[in-house]
């Protein structure tokens, strides 16, 4: 069940588009150093909290992603946060959810077949 920001509760919403687990990686598993580069840069954009809450592993899958698409790392992922949040708190947050939800689908097709 999740509690919408009105604070009434649905029970409709798939609850594992959030996850609130931290994660953490174990000491000897170092990124590489082009990886370890852009995860600065995500940091210089986003602040340092957020490379400590997202899977490690999904971090430096992210950043090689952009490396072969040669796409601006830091800025992106913000750019896809800031417009996630002005779309939601604007006059369409049906739509931003719907958009959120697809990216979700994107993310693991083959659990919602």
């Amino acid at each position: 069940m999740v509690t919408a920001p009105s604070g009434e509760q649905n029970d409709d919403q798939d609850v594992t588009r959030i996850k609130d687990e931290p994660h953490s990686a174990p000491e000897e598993a170092r990124p590489s150093l082009p990886v370890q580069y852009l995860l600065n840069d995500i940091s210089k954009h986003l602040g340092t909290d957020l490379t400590g809450v997202l899977p490690p592993e999904l971090l430096e899958a992210y950043c090689l992603a952009t490396i072969s698409r040669n796409e601006p790392t830091g800025k992106l992922l913000k750019a896809l946060l800031e417009n996630f949040l002005k779309a939601y708190t604007g006059p369409t947050p049906d739509e931003a959810m719907k958009a959120f939800d697809f990216l979700t689908y994107l993310s693991d097709p083959e659990s919602h077949s």
